[in-house]
């Protein structure tokens, strides 16, 4: 298994585990499920391309 597939791996896991403690309110669950959506396209943009780069705003 490489780091980038690790990092994939962990990634799903960690958008699995937010679906899974969703509490029962409407704003958090849809925190929750915008928590999922990153952490799911992260691990596609790992495992798809690793060593690719994504510009963030206001970093330095």
């Amino acid at each position: 298994m490489t780091h980038a597939e690790l990092a994939a791996k962990l990634l799903r896991d960690a958008a699995e585990l937010f679906r899974t403690v969703r509490g029962p309110d409407e704003g958090s669950s849809e925190r929750v499920d915008r928590f999922v959506s990153l952490y799911l396209n992260a691990a596609d943009l790992v495992e798809d391309d690793p060593l690719g780069t994504v510009e963030a705003s206001g970093a330095d």
